[in-house]
């Protein structure tokens, strides 16, 4: 398992090989998916920390912490702990499960890079998300953690729902 920050400065590296920026906003939903699709197709967790559900959506404290001076501007470089400044948090280890780690945040790269931080909220606001699980049951909208459990279920439901999908259109061929 790594920190919320290891995926996040992942997917930082991976946008800056192709030129590309990333906001805030992408970045927490993009290590909330990839928390996700780890959850549905290995069934552990990626990050070691909680999401929770804010009224804006699905968060990981301690990465909004870092990355919320940059507004709505592009994160400029790997993320600096706002405590300290520093920018040493550590990278993806040279390990198989880091390896591993490597291959989801790619895929999950590959598939969101296109969507803008509004976009991707949308996306983790659906219906069905677990963000509307917690808040729909009436809770403060706010520090409210989402469960593994849910997280889990909805990821594992979108994925049998696109094999599905995928299935019908090939045998309707």
């Amino acid at each position: 398992m790594f920190t919320a920050h290891q995926i996040a400065n992942q997917f930082l590296l991976l946008a800056a090989a192709e030129g590309r920026s990333v906001t805030p906003l992408q970045l927490i939903k993009l290590v909330y998916f990839a928390q996700g699709w780890n959850l549905a197709f290995r069934k552990r967790a990626l990050v070691s920390e909680s999401i929770e559900a804010w009224k804006y959506g699905p968060v990981i404290p301690a990465l909004y912490r870092d990355v919320r001076d940059f507004k709505d501007q592009p994160i400029p470089g790997l993320l600096r702990d706002s405590r300290t400044g520093r920018t040493d948090f550590p990278l993806l280890p040279d390990s198989p499960e880091g390896d591993e780690a490597r291959a989801l945040v790619q895929e999950v790269w590959s598939k969101y890079k296109k969507f803008n931080g509004v976009q991707l909220s949308v996306i983790s606001h659906r219906s069905d998300s677990p963000w509307s699980v917690v808040t729909r049951a009436g809770q403060d909208a706010r520090n409210q953690v989402i469960s593994d459990v849910e997280i889990e279920r909805h990821f594992s439901q979108t994925l049998t729902e696109a094999k599905q999908a995928e299935h019908g259109a090939a045998s309707a061929m």
